[in-house]
């Protein structure tokens, strides 16, 4: 059965290979064989002789008489050139009866994807990170702050009404609303909880600045600690940040590290300061994270048992090399005596 297939044609009309296949069958002009299917365009008839061949076998200008013959070797080759060809439509035109597309389905068309290349870590912390299965920490967060109201009770019997707001690290009490007590004092304002002695034993109280000084309140300070221990806690941010300078006149965009707040000491006791814990992080490809998660990756990589036997060997050879030379130079300012 043969088909009109319109996207056929426009199709072919820019192939080469088309016009070739013609001329090697010496076809009449407009007939074309495309897998095994003979689709007339015309009904001229074909004079070889009007048409002389050059010595590679294509149409030329001139008489026709005194071409040679190609080669067995090159009527060889463009035989299997022309099979090949006609394979290829055939499989487009197969496609399009199907309903595929026949553009998906000639290989010509189509450059073969890339294959993508596996991001490598940017270091050896990145890919240590990934070989012991440590999530990245995700970026910092703004939490607000809470607050807890309280009615407490001084040793005496008056009672305090009390506000403890902020975050854990750093909660805020204050005397809300303001009081008078029996004797005509009025309290007001912020507290902090002290340790001192009351009648020669040590206790905390509640230290109040009032008009007239400061007011220590005996109440249940376990209470205002356990209220300020509901608090938020507060995500001190580890962000690098771009900024603008001036050198010269000339503006300047540069990256700088940008810290907070929060504490800086890991578990072993080493305090790391701006510098330190943004090179840490730089080296492990984070730019955003909260200090207290970056501690926590700290530890993980750089506190393990084995580099911490390292970093206590290298500071012992330090502390070793430091003594020689200061014995050294003893020696010499004793033999200059």
């Amino acid at each position: 059965m043969i088909m009109r297939i319109p996207i056929l044609k426009s199709i072919l009309r820019n192939l080469d290979w088309f016009e070739e296949a013609r001329q090697h069958h010496k076809a009449p002009e407009g007939t074309i064989f495309v897998g095994g299917i003979n689709h007339r365009l015309k009904k001229e008839d074909w004079a070889e002789q009007k048409h002389p061949r050059a010595d590679d076998g294509k149409f030329t200008s001139g008489s026709g008489g005194g071409s040679k013959k190609p080669s067995k070797t090159k009527r060889k080759m463009e035989r299997r050139e022309e099979a090949a060809s006609q394979a290829r439509v055939g499989g487009a035109i197969q496609s399009l009866l199907s309903g595929g597309s026949a553009l998906d389905k000639i290989g010509w068309f189509k450059q073969p994807e890339k294959p993508k290349a596996e991001e490598k870590p940017k270091s050896r912390l990145a890919q240590e990170m990934i070989d012991l299965g440590i999530k990245v920490p995700p970026p910092s967060k703004k939490i607000g702050p809470g607050s807890a109201t309280l009615n407490l009770k001084t040793d005496s019997g008056v009672d305090i009404p009390l506000k403890v707001s902020g975050y854990k690290q750093n909660p805020e009490i204050a005397i809300d609303p303001p009081f008078t007590t029996k004797t005509g004092l009025r309290i007001a304002g912020s507290g902090q909880i002290i340790s001192t002695k009351i009648n020669g034993k040590p206790r905390d109280v509640l230290r109040v600045n009032t008009a007239k000084g400061p007011a220590m309140l005996t109440v249940d300070t376990a209470q205002i600690k356990g209220a300020a221990d509901k608090l938020p806690e507060k995500q001190y941010a580890a962000r690098k940040v771009k900024e603008t300078i001036n050198s010269d006149g000339i503006p300047i965009e540069v990256e700088r590290w940008n810290i907070d707040g929060g504490s800086r000491t890991t578990s072993t006791g080493r305090y790391l300061n701006d510098s330190e814990l943004g090179s840490f992080l730089d080296s492990v490809g984070i730019t955003d994270t909260s200090v207290k998660d970056a501690i926590t990756l700290y530890e993980q990589l750089m506190e393990t048992p084995e580099k911490l036997q390292r970093r206590k060997e290298r500071e012992a050879a330090s502390y070793a090399r430091m003594q020689h030379f200061q014995d050294m130079e003893e020696m010499e300012n004793m033999r200059g005596g």
